[in-house]
């Protein structure tokens, strides 16, 4: 849908849970017994023995094995549309406000980068801060409040514009 908005650049925020949420995505589709309309999906299903009638917590089990796989495609897959329509891809690694990370998951920034993303890695956005103070309710281990919005809205930003400043300069 956002395609319909003829955008110069997409943004993929990933999270510490890209992989596994990939997984349970595709083992909820295989599970209602919907087609997947990608051949390289349907095949790595195939492979990992997936078939009509198994539970989705079966599917999920014999598709672990090929998260990599599926993030993989997936990752490419959607940077292959941007690069078909003229729009810059861009892969924005932000972490949850459960725990301080120091670093991104090196498996979803080096799929990210094979797939042709520029990235931005904002693992340590909140460093040196409570990240307690940077949620929008207690409960919501997730979301940003409004200054954690900020801080990656400001980093996003210089991001963004130091990659059009580039651009120009070519």
């Amino acid at each position: 849908r956002a395609l319909q908005f003829e955008p110069d650049v997409v943004v993929l925020v990933g999270h510490d849970d890209d992989a596994e949420r990939a997984v349970r995505h595709v083992a909820s589709i295989l599970a209602a017994e919907i087609a997947i309309p990608y051949r390289p999906l349907a095949e790595i299903a195939s492979r990992a023995g997936v078939a009509p009638g198994m539970s989705e917590q079966e599917i999920r089990r014999r598709l672990t094995p090929e998260t990599e796989a599926i993030l993989g495609w997936t990752y490419h897959r959607i940077a292959e549309i941007c690069r078909e329509r003229g729009i810059d891809p861009v892969w924005v690694f932000l972490p949850f406000l459960i725990e301080a990370v120091e670093e991104a998951d090196p498996i979803l920034i080096r799929h990210a980068r094979e797939a042709g993303f520029a990235i931005l890695d904002l693992s340590r956005l909140y460093a040196g801060r409570d990240i307690g103070d940077l949620r929008i309710a207690d409960w919501d281990l997730h979301h940003p409040n409004v200054e954690g919005h900020g801080m990656i809205a400001g980093r996003l930003h210089a991001f963004l514009r130091d990659r059009a400043v580039s651009a120009q300069e070519r």
